[in-house]
């Protein structure tokens, strides 16, 4: 365990650049489909709601 995590470290220090990228990369990622999934839910909610302002929600749903 010791000599790989000592090669990993040596590996990202000789690669600064392509380490910030891949980690900046991952985190928009994140971001993006963090996002997405708040957006489906937000819509999911906002069409509950409408319906039940109708008055007969409890076919449609």
């Amino acid at each position: 365990m010791g000599v790989s995590w000592k090669l990993a470290l040596n590996y990202l220090k000789n690669n600064k650049k392509r380490t910030f990228i891949v980690a900046i990369c991952i985190l928009i990622s994140t971001v993006l489909i963090t996002t997405i999934l708040l957006l489906i839910d937000s819509y999911r909610e906002y069409m509950i709601n409408s319906e039940r302002a109708r008055g007969n929600w409890e076919v449609r749903i």
